[in-house]
């Protein structure tokens, strides 16, 4: 057999081959994640009360978050669930945009919503501006600090609906499921939809490698006898 392949068309068809077997894989895994996860696995809704127990005005923290495709900055605050000792980092709402919003809220502003309660896990990052309060990983410590609060197990109230508002204009509002309420984030899309994406970058992966030789044997560089 004789094979005399393209060197720059070989190099992108295997580059193309990698990606497309690893989109293939991850879209498995997810398949796999869902199809074994349990609806338990997501915290129970219940409904709050409260207000708002930071030491001080404008101590608004910022996280980073996407929702419906879009970049979003989650906005948490210190607060005390009425009829018990316990304080929360509450997501009142957030704001759309690539940078995040400063707006003060008020000591003792009150609250009433239907959230979820859970400990997310911490994780540090050097992308963190905690000088600006501003964060693009949930880091518990950080974050408490930052509210005058001391480090401790503190969970976090996700409401069920995220109220998302517009940079340029706070009083324009848009609500959508938080896709942050749980300690995983929530996904909609069921185990079969991915099952079938992964089909298909894997079918893709396959008919380019079908082309690939095809190409070759139409251009005389694939012969099953040598010379």
């Amino acid at each position: 057999m004789q094979f005399k392949p393209l060197p720059v068309m070989t190099v992108l068809t295997a580059v193309s081959l990698a990606i497309l077997a690893m989109l293939g894989n991850w879209q498995y895994e997810r398949f796999q994640e869902k199809r074994f996860s349990s609806p338990s696995e997501i915290p129970a809704i219940v409904s709050i009360s409260g207000r708002v127990s930071s030491p001080q005005d404008a101590l608004i923290q910022h996280v980073y978050g996407i929702a419906d495709g879009e970049p979003i900055w989650r906005r948490y605050v210190a607060f005390s669930i009425s009829g018990t000792d316990e304080t929360v980092l509450l997501a009142i709402d957030a704001t759309g945009g690539p940078r995040p919003v400063q707006a003060n809220v008020p000591i003792d502003m009150p609250f009433i919503g239907d959230v979820r309660l859970f400990e997310r896990e911490s994780r540090a990052s050097n992308r963190n501006r905690p000088d600006q309060n501003s964060w693009y990983t949930f880091d518990v410590p950080g974050l408490l600090a930052n509210l005058g609060l001391q480090a401790g197990n503190i969970r976090v109230a996700e409401p069920v609906d995220l109220t998302i508002r517009n940079a340029e204009d706070l009083s324009r509002t848009r609500t959508t499921q938080n896709p942050y309420g749980a300690p995983n984030p929530i996904d909609d899309l069921p185990p079969e939809r991915h099952f079938g994406y992964a089909i298909t970058w894997w079918g893709l992966a396959a008919a380019l490698f079908v082309m690939y030789f095809v190409f070759h044997a139409s251009r005389g560089r694939i012969s099953l006898r040598g010379k």
